[in-house]
């Protein structure tokens, strides 16, 4: 499913090449101002050096203040330099500034983002493309053993490298040697073979998410531990009766308090007489009709 979007832009036909796409579909319109249509998602879009040879370095919190307000409902990026162009600030700095001018508008859930190369900007508009924002990584980078990642929201997550032990194990040099993929679906270090998608990134980095999160696994759990109880009450065996699992284990499995390994589920498909697949199968179609009650 594909939705419609604006790109405005000052030099539309320049954002479409930096888009790096020679022709997108009708539902992508590079303007240079926002039309009254109602689209799913508005990108307003500058180049940094156009900013710096209008000298407006001094005013682009104000710039960026003025852009949110009359466009609340817009998603605002400034690309940095085009190929063999460079700016008298660094990327860092702008983006500092950027994120300061956030402040001055109450309710804003987006961060201004700085998108630092043209990569990044098809991230960007391959997911307001698919509707997939939230989901897609824009770009990523490591400073004083923190990782910040941005969404294509566009929003910044942050988190201690620490949190996560097969990064921490990495050194120094390995872990800068990162990659975010092409369709941005993950980060990827070489050493060691590490992925980590937006999911980990919001679960480490975002208390709410992670609380939602957990909310989610332990209703999953209570759904399958009813289903779990049930097929063994439907095959007439007792919660004693399930070798190499002692009844509380089995207790706890058909409870909801503890996420069932394979190798526990396999113990207990064989006590039914069943092969792990089968017996797996049984448990969806069971936990399906667990849900379905629930939701009358």
């Amino acid at each position: 499913m594909t939705y419609p979007v604006e790109i405005v832009a000052a030099e539309p036909a320049q954002a479409q090449i930096a888009a790096g796409h020679a022709e997108w579909p009708r539902s992508v319109r590079f303007l240079a101002s926002p039309s009254s249509r109602k689209v799913a998602s508005r990108l307003l879009v500058a180049r940094l050096e156009e900013l710096e040879q209008q000298a407006r370095w001094r005013d682009l919190a104000l710039l960026l203040r003025l852009l949110r307000r009359q466009h609340a409902d817009s998603s605002l990026v400034l690309l940095g330099p085009g190929r063999g162009k460079s700016t008298t600030a660094s990327i860092g700095q702008l983006q500092g500034l950027a994120l300061l001018s956030k402040s001055s508008t109450p309710g804003s859930k987006l961060d201004p983002y700085i998108v630092p190369d043209e990569a990044a900007f098809r991230r960007l508009m391959l997911a307001r493309f698919h509707g997939a924002e939230k989901q897609i990584v824009a770009s990523a980078s490591i400073e004083d053993g923190i990782l910040s990642v941005w969404s294509c929201e566009p929003r910044l997550y942050q988190l201690p490298v620490e949190d996560i032990p097969v990064l921490a194990a990495l050194g120094e040099e390995a872990l800068r040697a990162f990659e975010v993929s092409e369709t941005g679906s993950r980060i990827h270090w070489a050493e060691g073979d590490v992925d980590i998608n937006m999911d980990t990134v919001r679960e480490h980095a975002d208390a709410d998410y992670r609380k939602k999160h957990q909310d989610e696994h332990r209703k999953e759990a209570a759904r399958y531990g009813k289903a779990i109880r049930a097929l063994r009450e439907k095959r007439g065996l007792s919660q004693k009766r399930i070798p190499g699992l002692s009844d509380r284990q089995v207790r706890r499995l058909e409870e909801g308090k503890t996420v069932p390994h394979l190798s526990s589920l396999r113990k207990v498909a064989e006590a039914h007489g069943m092969d792990i697949e089968a017996y797996l199968a049984e448990l969806a179609k069971l936990s399906g009709r667990t849900q379905s009650r629930g939701r009358r």
